[in-house]
């Protein structure tokens, strides 16, 4: 069952959901067993089940249409169509209907309602001109990962909105604030957040460029999530070389020791100061070296 409310679905509760459709359960005990809510099993249903359109040689795929009969179209609907004089529904290729903006496709009055599939012994099945409807879970997680990664994409704001918000972007982008500050002082006028509009603009999305933001362009490029990791740098061994091992040390091993320390200062500089501090002597002095040296 998902993990708590309001996550999605996950494929083995399609394949419960599956399993309960095919035993002809009905929504109400199948969303017991999820421990969802019987409206999640039976919107899952219709909105994630497979279609296929009949596959009788003597049927046109017009016939689909719910609109078939009462159709007066003629080469209007595909761009590629030969002639104007054959009606669109007379036309035995699928083109016609996948570019036709008036196509509704009709379904079984059995599919209208719950389990929303054709029923497993229906008398018509041999002779069935209506799409045949099915539930598999692994195309219905296809189909809702599909759905949820094309919701999250593009712009989420009418070019309207987001005109007028560029508008007034721009215009206090030139007096030298930055985005944050247009957001803090104008965050109720704009229709989205400021990292929303940071990541329309990096995706070309608002009809400005990143040239538009001066302190943006002077950031160093990050690194791709999916590029190249760096190696990871072998582990020291350290067994017998902690803090903790000279604390265990006596007294007079102690003060024995020499601390050393380097001092680097920019990169660009061509040494470092390497100190040196005898403890038991409580004398400290200081050797310049070439950077890198050991």
């Amino acid at each position: 069952m998902p993990e708590s409310k309001g996550k999605h679905l996950t494929l083995q509760d399609r394949e419960i959901i599956e399993d309960g459709v095919r035993n002809g359960l009905g929504c109400r005990e199948i969303a017991d067993a999820l421990g969802v809510a019987p409206s999640t099993v039976s919107r899952e249903v219709k909105q994630n089940r497979t279609r296929r359109l009949s596959l009788r040689k003597d049927f046109k795929p017009a016939q689909n249409c719910i609109h078939y009969a009462a159709c007066l179209e003629a080469g209007s609907a595909c761009e590629e169509c030969a002639t104007y004089k054959t009606k669109c529904r007379d036309c035995k290729s699928r083109k016609c209907i996948e570019h036709c903006g008036r196509f509704e496709l009709r379904t079984c009055p059995e599919t209208q309602g719950w389990p929303f599939i054709c029923p497993p012994k229906c008398p018509q099945t041999t002779h069935c001109n209506y799409p045949r409807m099915r539930y598999s879970a692994p195309a219905a997680d296809n189909a809702a990962a599909a759905r949820l990664s094309s919701v999250r994409s593009g712009v989420a704001i009418s070019p309207a909105q987001a005109a007028a918000m560029m508008e007034k972007v721009r215009a206090l982008l030139a007096q030298g604030q930055s985005l944050e500050a247009i957001w803090a002082e104008h965050s109720d006028e704009m229709p989205v957040c400021v990292r929303t509009c940071y990541n329309y603009l990096h995706r070309g999305f608002m009809g400005a460029s990143l040239m538009e933001l001066p302190r943006q362009v002077r950031y160093r490029k990050r690194a791709s999530a999916g590029g190249t990791p760096e190696p990871a740098r072998e582990r020291i061994d350290r067994a017998g070389r902690t803090y903790d091992d000279f604390c265990a040390l006596p007294l007079d091993e102690r003060v024995r020791v020499v601390q050393a320390d380097s001092v680097v200062g920019r990169e660009s500089d061509a040494q470092r100061v390497l100190s040196l501090h005898l403890v038991r002597h409580s004398f400290q002095f200081y050797i310049l070296q070439p950077d890198g040296s050991p």
